[in-house]
């Protein structure tokens, strides 16, 4: 028997609510709360201990329990999601600090900048835009936004994906010593 026959046999179907919002928690995973429906959670389940791996199917319901599709995101809402899920990221925040060194920043409000906004500072530096929302509609931002991911990415010894019609123009992009700064 296959893994796969083997999943499917074992499968249990449960009924779910989620407890509030998808949150990321510092390494980047996601967590939600669920709720089982009674008499949905498999008796046999409960002796499971901590840490036990459980291979989730998810699929988002209408009330009337007509799946929904989830809506596909472009490449520029992808990247306005990276940009800010990336400026709260320690590792990084450190990286981008010494790649684009920028100057004093003034305080946020009368208080100083969380390390989340001076990344996005020097972030929006680099890339040559005002606000992040701005990789959705300048194709350019986008362009450099993928050339600053493939630094990044080759920082850490792996590899980015990028749309191949963007390749060309990124090439075209490595930033003048002193630019940004």
């Amino acid at each position: 028997m296959t893994p796969w026959e083997q999943a499917r046999e074992a499968a249990v179907t449960l009924r779910a609510q989620t407890l509030g919002e998808v949150r990321a928690d510092a390494s980047g995973a996601r967590r939600v709360d669920l709720a089982i429906e009674p008499g949905d959670w498999p008796a046999s389940w409960d002796w499971l201990p901590g840490g036990t791996t459980l291979v989730l199917v998810v699929v988002a319901t209408e009330a009337d329990g007509a799946p929904i599709s989830p809506q596909p995101q472009s490449m520029a809402h992808r990247a306005l999601a990276q940009a800010h899920t990336l400026a709260r990221d320690q590792k990084f925040q450190e990286w981008i600090a010494a790649e684009y060194p920028i100057g004093v920043l003034r305080p946020y409000e009368g208080r100083a900048p969380s390390p989340a906004e001076v990344c996005a500072t020097r972030l929006r530096a680099a890339i040559g835009i005002d606000t992040r929302a701005q990789l959705l509609i300048d194709p350019c931002a986008l362009q450099r936004w993928h050339a600053l991911l493939t630094k990044w990415a080759d920082h850490n010894g792996k590899r980015h994906w990028m749309p191949a019609r963007l390749m060309p123009l990124i090439a075209a992009f490595e930033p003048e010593e002193g630019d940004g700064q």
